[in-house]
């Protein structure tokens, strides 16, 4: 029972890993879309198709995350299931519903702990979205104020 415990802490660590790894990247991403901000006029353009371009990337990446959360949100419902009946019927000591709930989160805290990390992935992943939009439409600003002046 405890070299599964090792192995579950072993994928929650890779999953960490990976997603720290994604955050990091995207905040680059984002930090050099935020920079290009004061550029010229001509390249203003090519920042706004750039810009719409990664809001597509993110909300792509945030809805396969979605499927990944939505797909193991059964499988976490039915373990609960199992664990419950178990507790119910075969387990050898009697337990009352309260100390069965304690046992059963202890049970499922790894998948629990792995939906949080998709969680707080996809709440990261839409406040980026949020972020892009803000960049998109200080672009677009841009521009309508040099057309609106008549600047070059």
């Amino acid at each position: 029972m405890e070299s599964e415990k090792i192995d579950y802490e072993k994928i929650l660590d890779k999953l960490e890993t990976a997603l720290s790894k994604k955050i990091d990247d995207w905040n680059k991403i984002i930090d050099k879309l935020a920079n290009k901000i004061n550029c010229e006029l001509k390249l203003s353009i090519d920042l706004s198709a750039e810009t719409v371009s990664y809001r597509q990337m993110i909300n792509e990446e945030r809805t396969h995350y979605y499927f990944i959360m939505y797909k193991d949100l059964p499988k976490l419902k039915k373990l609960r299931k199992t664990y419950f009946e178990h507790y119910s019927t075969k387990y050898p000591i009697k337990v009352n519903g309260s100390e069965k709930a304690k046992l059963i989160d202890a049970d499922v805290a790894y998948h629990e702990a792995k939906m949080d990390y998709i969680q707080n992935y996809i709440n990261f992943l839409s406040e980026s979205l949020k972020t892009v939009d803000h960049i998109i439409y200080s672009v677009k600003n841009k521009i309508e104020l040099y057309n609106a002046t008549g600047l070059d």
